[in-house]
């Protein structure tokens, strides 16, 4: 059973499910020799069931490939410090992972409201976080 965003072209005429070894060969030796950029994305709007937009950006096959070995890097450096108890965005973690917690440790909670928090820090100060990876990635060809 395949991954279903593998076929949507994005904002290149690629799929993921048309790469072959020699694109992933030639899309490796374009990231080690520090030759290859980004595409600009596609850009569509979805109808939200309030009525409203949301934006999505959809990256070429080759962006997703080199932000997922990105994502998988910087997992490896920081896993290992993430706090026990951070339970979003992180992998074999989730909700349920927090509300068992919360069970066991909090047994007088009756309940407990999920909020959207999107709203609350709309935009991230690039700075801070370009300030933040530099701590702990030691090179910055990949920052």
């Amino acid at each position: 059973k395949g991954y279903k965003d593998a076929l949507n072209p994005g904002s290149g005429r690629e799929t993921m499910d048309g790469m072959s070894q020699q694109q992933l060969n030639t899309l490796r030796e374009q990231v080690c020799s520090e030759v290859y950029t980004f595409k600009t994305v596609k850009l569509t709007y979805l109808k939200r069931p309030d009525g409203k937009t949301r934006s999505l950006r959809l990256p070429t096959a080759n962006d997703k490939i080199v932000q997922e070995v990105m994502r998988m890097i910087l997992e490896a450096i920081y896993e290992p410090v993430f706090s026990k108890y951070s339970f979003g965005g992180r992998q074999k973690m989730g909700c349920h992972d927090a509300l068992s917690h919360v069970e066991s440790k909090f047994r007088w909670v009756d309940q407990v409201i999920q909020v959207d928090i999107e709203h609350a820090y709309p935009i991230i100060d690039h700075h801070v976080l370009i300030g933040f990876l530099e701590k702990r990635v030691n090179d910055p060809r990949f920052i």
